[in-house]
């Protein structure tokens, strides 16, 4: 758990890969996360409330079923390298139309 990292690929992995993830509330990534839906968010520097989330996943084969598919079905339609690319083109495009003066 870590409040300061501003966006971490471990957590995107971890869902890629079909994992429950845990995620404490000041990482970046968990402003796109919804709390018992995709992950299971708990206060940054709460070792109690982290302890409690790992026993309620533990503890809750279907919850934990249900937020690895959930964070793996984010991925496979947001956050994949077909999504990346283009918005990448479109930036590439958008700054390309601004700085081509035939295009004004």
């Amino acid at each position: 758990p870590t409040e300061n990292q501003t966006w971490g690929l471990a957590v995107l992995e971890a869902m890629a890969c079909g994992c429950p993830v845990l995620v404490s509330r000041g990482a970046a990534i968990q402003e796109v996360l919804t709390d018992q839906q995709d992950a299971i968010l708990f206060p940054a520097r709460n070792p109690e409330a982290l302890a409690g989330a790992i026993e309620r996943i533990m503890d809750n084969p279907g919850l934990r079923l249900q937020i690895a598919q959930a964070g793996r079905n984010l991925i496979q339609t947001t956050y994949n390298w077909e999504q990346f690319g283009r918005r990448i083109a479109a930036v590439c495009e958008e700054v390309l139309a601004t700085s081509n003066p035939a295009s004004k």
